[in-house]
């Protein structure tokens, strides 16, 4: 396969999978691209980002049933955005799309995603929550992408998850790819403005579906939203001169009054997990605004 800039075909892809410690679950995810129904050229990229559980191992079995998988070394730094650029170098294809390796897409998830980058610089598809999660086993977030189309960061500008994103390999270029220095979170919602902000298109692929794998234990909940929360302070500091819309600090302290009237979700299985996701959030945003000396926070979640 060979990449659109050395006369390959414009429809060839290259899918890119950042791995770190997913020897659990990376052989879902490639069993259900090696179920993929995409006629063109493709291929499989696994950057592993210096796993030590025997994640390239794992996904190294399914060579053969996967078309022209590759397995390469991602852990020079850390981050899920590092393997992803490492990932996209080692790409032939004239289209990169990215997915998790610890996430499951759904029949046709390759064929929708290349059919909406003929229309658009970057895309994002439907996460699902419920395939993979136990019933209530839920996020601070809601799930509302079938009525709404991509989220709104902050209010700003629209972007793709990382579990479900597209991008044509001449614009990831021409960016520089993604900013390794985003290691938090907020990573690809970074990636995402500053291609807006470039004068690049995104748009929104609804069939191209994506079971998501969420926290399932109440400490990694609370990382995960930590790492969120930080992330989204970061990204205040580095587009506020775009006009990137903030609440005031009464805003926050109101955010934390309604955690704490509802600590008592601590005491259910599931309730606790999505409790301790939002404090995780409210509190990397207290740790970013410090860290990043900003003064207001923005897009607080709602109570767990």
């Amino acid at each position: 396969m060979a990449s659109e800039g050395s006369g390959g075909t414009p429809d060839a892809v290259s899918v890119v999978i950042p791995a770190r410690n997913a020897s659990r679950t990376i052989g879902e995810q490639l069993a259900a691209l090696s179920r993929q129904d995409y006629r063109g050229e493709w291929e499989v990229i696994v950057a592993d980002n210096a796993s030590t559980d025997g994640t390239a191992e794992a996904a190294a079995r399914w060579r053969g049933a996967v078309p022209s998988l590759s397995v390469v070394p991602a852990g020079a730094r850390p981050g899920g955005n590092h393997a992803r650029n490492v990932g996209a170098a080692h790409a032939r294809g004239a289209l990169l799309l990215f997915c998790d390796a610890d996430d499951v897409v759904a029949a046709g998830w390759l064929s929708s995603m290349a059919a909406a980058l003929r229309q658009a610089d970057i895309v994002g598809g439907f996460l699902d929550l419920e395939l993979l999660n136990e019933p209530g086993v839920g996020c601070w977030e809601p799930n509302d992408q079938r009525e709404k189309g991509l989220p709104i960061g902050l209010g700003f500008l629209p972007y793709a998850v990382g579990g479900s994103l597209g991008v044509r390999a001449a614009v990831h270029r021409e960016l520089g790819g993604f900013r390794e220095d985003y290691v938090r979170g907020a990573d690809e919602v970074e990636f995402c403005w500053r291609a807006q902000l470039a004068g690049f298109t995104i748009a929104f692929a609804p069939g191209a579906e994506v079971h998501c794998r969420l926290r399932r234990d109440r400490w990694s909940a609370f990382k995960q939203g930590y790492g969120y929360g930080h992330g989204r302070f970061r990204l205040y500091r580095d587009f506020a001169h775009h006009g990137v819309p903030a609440r005031d600090l009464p805003t926050a302290a109101r955010e934390w009054t309604r955690l704490g009237l509802t600590l008592h979700h601590l005491l259910s299985p599931r309730r606790g997990v999505r409790w301790m996701s939002a404090a995780g959030m409210l509190t990397g945003r207290t740790a970013g605004s410090l860290g990043h000396r900003v003064s207001r926070l923005s897009d607080a979640p709602p109570p767990a």
